[in-house]
């Protein structure tokens, strides 16, 4: 819902309105809220319940989070980073000892009164979110490829034709043949490797979603090519398996120039509706 500035108000006298976290079921959300620091780094996070189902929220000052000023700051890599560190850390937290609905940074109401509305109006939705998600964490896996490496694990292709037999021409168009019918067979064989990889982390989870591959993700540690990105939803007690399916496929990916990052546990993003 977009955020119109002119309900609550901070000590200073200035308009609020509620940050949205995310979700938890029934009335406790499992650590003291107070301990946490909030989206504006004080420590206001608490918890509205309605139909069963509670909203992990704080207050923030309209002059950052109204609409206009939610299109700005967005844009400032600062502010992003700070605010997106800050609403993970909740999440984070709270993840750790009850199962969470997530919403995106930036989700903003005008008052207690409406998230109390959005929980009654959204129990049906909810519910399905959190039987889809119960007992399990979001976790990310990247698949990248040293192109390099590649080239020189994969043998040239076989030459039909050689400057002693043919015109300049013809060698120069058949070498190109020959490097397009090479490049060919790399990509094919990164595809079937890919699935293969996809497969066995699948194999692992409770659900899985390949993601757009986003090639300003590159790390700079790590001197290759994105050619795979998705994330999984693993239960609890079967994260440990899902680890050893990575690391056995970055043993054997290894040598061909390939290699496997994995991240998490996360809030399950990926695999509910967005807020």
């Amino acid at each position: 819902m977009a955020a119109t500035a002119g309900v609550g108000a901070d000590p200073s006298g200035g308009a609020t309105l509620v940050y949205l976290y995310g979700f938890v079921e029934g009335g406790d959300a499992g650590p003291d809220l107070r301990e946490l620091k909030d989206v504006t780094g004080g420590a206001g996070v608490r918890l509205l319940t309605a139909e069963g189902l509670g909203a992990l929220v704080s207050d923030v000052p309209a002059s950052d989070f109204d609409a206009a000023s939610l299109a700005r700051n967005l844009n400032q890599l600062g502010w992003l980073a700070a605010t997106a560190r800050a609403h993970e850390g909740v999440l984070d937290r709270v993840l750790a000892e009850q199962d969470v609905v997530p919403v995106r940074i930036g989700t903003v109401y005008l008052s207690d009164a409406e998230v109390r509305e959005a929980l009654e109006r959204e129990r049906e939705a909810l519910g399905r979110a959190f039987d889809r998600v119960r007992g399990a964490c979001e976790w990310g896996v990247k698949l990248f490829v040293d192109r390099q490496a590649s080239e020189a694990d994969t043998p040239p292709a076989e030459t039909t034709a050689t400057a002693s037999t043919s015109s300049p021409g013809a060698a120069y168009l058949t070498r190109r043949r020959e490097e397009r019918e090479t490049e060919d067979r790399r990509r094919s064989e990164l595809a079937v490797s890919v699935e293969q990889a996809h497969e066995a982390l699948r194999r692992a989870a409770t659900d899985a979603r390949v993601l757009p591959v986003r090639r300003g993700e590159l790390p700079e540690e790590y001197p290759g090519d994105l050619a795979f990105t998705a994330a999984y939803l693993v239960g609890r007690g079967a994260e440990e398996t899902f680890r050893e399916a990575a690391d056995d496929l970055t043993r054997t990916l290894g040598p061909s120039g390939m290699a496997l990052t994995v991240s998490g546990p996360w809030p399950p993003y990926n695999f509910v509706d967005p807020a």
